[in-house]
């Protein structure tokens, strides 16, 4: 980018390409989940929504207590 300061229209070129802006979003034919399968396209989605959602609750649950108050 600081080789192209003087053309901005260059310097987005390189920021769109580098953020992967324009690029075709990945389509998503099955998602295996415990051992399913699954293809309609509304499973995948709570499938992967159950996923995201659980991610802070999995990762709290495997931290060990502090005995630090940080009131």
């Amino acid at each position: 980018i600081a080789n192209q300061k003087c053309n901005p229209k260059q310097a987005w070129k390189t920021i769109n390409s580098l953020i992967g802006k324009g690029k075709k979003p990945t389509i998503i034919n099955e998602l295996i989940i415990n051992e399913s399968k699954l293809t309609n396209p509304t499973e995948i989605a709570e499938g992967l929504n159950e996923f995201f959602a659980n991610v802070g609750p999995n990762l709290a649950s495997k931290l060990d207590e502090s005995s630090c108050d940080f009131q």
